[in-house]
């Protein structure tokens, strides 16, 4: 049985706790409300490069020394910055609770961002653009972003680009850290063996001279946006052997009712390999090796995408065949068995990623820096139970439409099929 626990300290900062006495390991994450959609466009690539030098020194550990700590015993350290947030977060053995907090809390307060670490790391985050840039699997989404939200943040690299990377000095940084890191703006999340109240006063120990701060704004782009021509194509040519795509549809943000139904939509059409476009593009027409389906879900919108890879001959057929089967789920509800199947797909992997202690701080983790107080992960099953096969068919209806259709495509010789793949979208 696993408890869960939130508190807010007095400086404003939100610690969230999991806890089952049989772990033996601890997990630990700070989330920091702050992403690259915050980031300034003419220094897009702040957030993450910020996420990088916060390894790279503190007031008392040197760059070999912050990995050490955790890797020392066994344990292991990194971060991820995305859209709208940034985590820090480490699993080591269970009994390591005050050598781990507060290892993330000096990375996190105390990082002294040190002029000849903020050049080779650009050189560093300049080879990871470039490394993204060969791979055509990874660019294409970067493609399909720039598509689909041209002036706004969104639509920008989370790594930013030679140029903005430039732009960013150690004055940046600190600004940065004052405008975003404080309490207000943070989450920390624990899961392993300890009482709840143990892990609490151990954090609000070592954070409490974390600085109050404030709340992150979001630009929201129901505010901001403009209407998008429909059936939005854009393309990246290359002499690759194969021809990337990912078809996309605007959905609505994390709070709408439409995010469960969607998750099961996603499964059926194209998670599995039992999914029906696996089975129908894959197994029975051989179009492509690798095809399926995902969801991108923000504050404020959503993409709901299809990725494939094929040989230049079989783009037409895998789209029409694609486009075949979006019909069909907005045409007929699908079965109750099919319904059953794809929650007892999702509900399984949920379960069985909950045995992590990783996974259980993610998961509370996340809860807590959108602000939802029930951290009991069951309610998300009982969410999902309640979809019915109407609610899939009409949520196939809602997103599926021409009007928030974009493609984005990166290959050989696609310019001169620009009218027919236009035509392609407007008539699915």
């Amino acid at each position: 049985m696993v408890d869960y626990h939130l508190q807010t300290l007095d400086n404003g900062l939100r610690v969230v706790a999991a806890h089952c006495p049989t772990w033996r390991s601890l997990a630990m994450g700070i989330f920091a409300g702050t992403g690259s959609r915050h980031d300034p466009a003419r220094k897009q690539g702040l957030a993450h490069f910020t996420e990088h030098m916060l390894f790279k020194g503190t007031k008392r550990r040197t760059p070999k020394r912050i990995v050490v700590q955790a890797e020392s015993v066994g344990g292991s350290l990194n971060a991820y910055t995305s859209e709208e947030h940034t985590c820090y977060h480490l699993r080591s053995p269970a009994n390591h609770l005050n050598r781990m907090v507060d290892l993330l809390a000096d990375i996190y307060i105390d990082s002294t961002f040190p002029e000849g670490e903020i050049g080779r790391e650009r050189q560093v985050i300049e080879d990871e653009i470039l490394m993204y840039r060969d791979e055509p699997s990874s660019h294409v989404d970067d493609v399909l972003s720039q598509g689909t939200w041209p002036k706004e943040s969104l639509g920008r690299p989370i790594l930013g680009s030679v140029e903005t990377l430039s732009r960013i000095g150690r004055d940046d940084f600190l600004r940065y850290l004052k405008q975003a890191y404080g309490a207000k703006n943070s989450v920390i999340a624990l899961a392993g063996p300890q009482e709840p109240e143990a892990m609490v006063a151990t954090v609000a120990k070592a954070f409490d001279p974390l600085p109050k701060g404030r709340r992150q704004n979001t630009k929201l782009l129901s505010k901001i946006a403009k209407p998008l021509p429909d059936a939005q194509l854009a393309i990246e040519e290359r002499p690759t052997e194969q021809v990337h795509l990912r078809l996309a549809f605007l959905m609505e943000g994390r709070d709408h009712p439409q995010l469960c139904p969607s998750r099961l939509l996603s499964v059926m059409l194209g998670e599995t390999m039992s999914s029906r476009l696996s089975q129908e593009v894959r197994e029975k027409r051989g179009y492509c090796y690798s095809i399926g389906s995902s969801r991108d879900v923000y504050t404020d919108t959503g993409l709901f995408s299809i990725y494939a890879s094929c040989e230049p001959r079989f783009l037409r057929p895998l789209l029409k065949q694609t486009f075949r089967q979006l019909k069909r789920l907005r045409d007929q509800a699908p079965s109750a068995r099919e319904l059953k199947a794809a929650f007892q797909y999702v509900a399984g992997n949920h379960d069985m990623g909950l045995e992590e202690t990783s996974t259980q701080m993610f998961w509370i983790g996340d809860a807590a820096l959108h602000e939802d107080e029930d951290l009991n992960p069951e309610r998300y099953l009982d969410d999902l139970r309640r979809v019915t096969p109407e609610d899939i068919q009409q949520t196939a209806k809602d997103i599926f439409t021409t009007a928030s259709l974009r493609l984005a495509l990166l290959g050989p010789d696609l310019e001169n099929l620009r009218p027919e793949l236009l035509a392609l979208c407007h008539d699915q």
